[in-house]
């Protein structure tokens, strides 16, 4: 109520001018009173001068105190001031401007129609009155009083404003739109005045209207183009498309690059079937960086669910994935959309570096750094998992999947000890996840067996395999256990366990194979060794347990040639030091 304060400091002001002016007319008529001639001006003030006097004293001292903030030393006064002078109505404005500012609406109202009863006339009592009417739910009322504001004072475009204002808020929509356009008639446009109009005429329903102040608006502003394309939003949801082409088509002539616009292009195409030109607009739209990285991102999701469907369209979405990163390198949605699609097309390791872009960009989503580690895991980076797993656990500690890869890190880094802390750790965290519980366990198994302490390891190997939520790669760990370290029950329960013939891959199948054959026939083990590699020279795990299987035969150039392929297949491991 800024408006307010300053109508006090006016009063105030001409108060003291008020008093000034009978001090020195007081003083002159006390010199005069000395010559002789004038002695009756030297006589006392009668009472009612002198009561008007302490009035206006007692109100300028309370306008004083209001403007320092002490409401209740100001109240005081103005009570005493009505006392004194029950129709001074310049304290009930201000009584009514303090209740106000406090919050107690009824108290102020009580106090603001006490000051117009008294002075009807003063525009300010007016338009206090209208705020506090607004403020208290009174909005038919409010119109009447900003009516009469307006009546006297035309040339305040706010009160106009308020008047719209109090009439939308009292359910008078169309006349608050016939006040929205009087303003735009008589003050000039604004576009947030014209916005309310139609916003106005869109919820009545008023859709000629609104086509025509559109239409008006063009006329008005012909080379703007974003009303141009509000028109051609409009006709576009009214479901006359064909109305909006050409204005499309206009803004695109005063900017031919436009995103939204080709975006809008690329759906009218697309709806009258012709999908070559509807993807040459997507891809200019995407083309342009002035389209939102977030529209972008809802085409892309469209796509990444029609490509499952219709595979050929892949290309299309790369190349639009391939634009969007181009126009946006700095936001992490491009990248982490695009890691997406290669994840799901078996990409992971054009996958991994995309999502290693996110992370640069925003460390904060968690998904991101499970995908991130996922992908890691699935290409064998076991650098990227020790580094990047150590930074996503700093940022959630809670995570427990991330102890997983973390630790699997350590663990083909030679770092058992920490492996097998982190595994630990990990456990903790686990809420109602068996088949993760019984990961970390299984890899705490496979350190402890590392470490040279396979008593341990048969244990947990034992309590996992009697669970039955094995993984490929576990069975696969399970019989280089029982091969390794002689283990002929554990090998009987391995053949006797449902769960195990059902969670093997081929190539993993094909390694268990070869270690049950080591278990009773080592020569012909050693035979089908060669095929494994003929079979799968480009798979990591085939290498790994290629390598343990050479080991186990003590054959030291295969060995070392084994472990040498492993390396090269992948990323920082140091399983065999």
């Amino acid at each position: 109520m800024k408006y307010l304060s300053n109508s006090s400091k006016l009063l105030s002001i001409g108060l003291l001018l008020l008093v000034a002016m009978h001090h020195l007319t007081g003083c002159r008529a006390g010199r005069t009173g000395r010559t002789g001639k004038d002695s009756v001006a030297v006589q006392p003030a009668d009472s009612v001068t002198s009561a008007k006097l302490m009035v206006s004293a007692m109100y300028i001292d309370a306008s004083k105190e209001k403007i320092l903030g002490n409401f209740s030393r100001a109240i005081d006064l103005l009570d005493q001031v009505l006392k004194q002078n029950p129709n001074h109505h310049p304290s009930y404005f201000q009584l009514a401007d303090i209740h106000h500012i406090g919050g107690d609406y009824a108290s102020a109202l009580y106090y603001i129609e006490k000051a117009i009863s008294l002075d009807g006339d003063n525009v300010w009592y007016q338009v206090l009155h209208g705020d506090l009417l607004l403020k208290a739910g009174r909005y038919r009322d409010a119109v009447v009083v900003y009516r009469e504001v307006i009546r006297q004072q035309p040339t305040r475009r706010i009160w106009h404003e308020a008047l719209a204002h109090a009439q939308r808020m009292g359910g008078q929509g169309m006349a608050a739109a016939d006040t929205y356009r009087e303003i735009l008639d008589e003050f000039g446009f604004d576009e947030e005045i014209f916005l309310k109009m139609l916003d106005i005429y869109e919820s009545a329903g008023r859709h000629r209207r609104v086509e025509q102040s559109l239409q008006w608006l063009i006329e008005s502003y012909p080379f703007e183009t974003r009303y141009l394309g509000a028109l051609a939003a409009f006709y576009y949801h009214r479901g006359q498309p064909d109305k909006a082409l050409p204005l499309w088509q206009e803004i695109l002539r005063l900017e031919p690059r436009n995103g939204e616009v080709r975006f809008d292009l690329a759906n009218y195409y697309r709806s009258k079937g012709d999908d070559e030109r509807a993807y040459r607009e997507l891809y200019e739209a995407f083309k342009s960086p002035n389209l939102s990285i977030d529209a972008k991102v809802v085409v892309m999701t469209s796509y990444y669910h029609v490509t499952e469907k219709y595979p050929q369209l892949l290309e299309e979405a790369y190349n639009l994935l391939d634009m969007m990163v181009d126009r946006h390198p700095e936001n992490p949605k491009g990248w982490s959309v695009y890691a997406d699609f290669l994840y799901r097309d078996g990409r992971y390791r054009e996958a991994l570096e995309q999502f290693q872009r996110v992370v640069a960009l925003d460390s904060t989503k968690y998904l991101v750094w499970e995908q991130l580690l996922r992908c890691a895991w699935l290409v064998y980076d076991f650098d990227a998992l020790r580094t990047q797993g150590a930074r996503a656990l700093s940022i959630f500690p809670e995570q427990s999947l991330l102890y997983l890869f973390h630790g699997m890190g350590q663990l083909y880094g030679n770092n058992l000890s920490g492996a097998l802390v982190t595994f630990e750790q990990g456990r903790f965290f686990v809420v109602m996840n068996d088949t993760l519980e019984y990961e970390l366990q299984h890899a705490m198994a496979r350190a402890m067996e590392l470490s040279g302490r396979p008593a341990q390891a048969r244990e947990i190997y034992r309590k996992t395999l009697r669970q039955g939520l094995l993984k490929p790669y576990m069975v696969a760990d399970h019989y280089r256990y029982a091969v390794l370290w002689s283990d002929a029950e554990h090998l009987e329960n391995l053949r006797m366990s449902p769960a195990v013939r059902n969670a093997l891959t081929p190539s993993l199948h094909a390694v268990c194979q070869v270690w049950i054959n080591l278990a009773g026939n080592r020569e012909r083990g050693a035979d089908q060794i060669q095929q494994l590699v003929s079979q799968y020279p480009e798979h990591y795990l085939v290498m790994e347990h290629v390598a343990d299987m050479y080991h186990h035969l003590e054959k030291g150039v295969e060995t070392e040639k084994a472990r040498e392929k492993a390396r090269d297949l992948s990323n920082g491991n140091n399983l065999w030091p």
